[in-house]
């Protein structure tokens, strides 16, 4: 993924399979991003956006 353009940094987590990427929004988004590890490899991939704590 370093490769793709947009991408600052990337890594892979096991078990499970999640991949972490940091990317510039100003030079890529989700939709191209999910596009180009569906397009590398043979997984399938959705978007996951961590759940933010509610501020008190």
């Amino acid at each position: 993924m370093q490769e793709t353009k947009g991408v600052l940094d990337n890594h892979v987590e096991y078990p499970g399979d999640i991949a972490i990427i940091k990317y510039d929004d100003k030079k890529t988004k989700p939709s191209e991003l999910i596009a180009a590890i569906e397009k590398k490899t043979s997984y399938k991939a959705t978007l996951y956006i961590e759940p933010r704590e509610k501020d008190n």
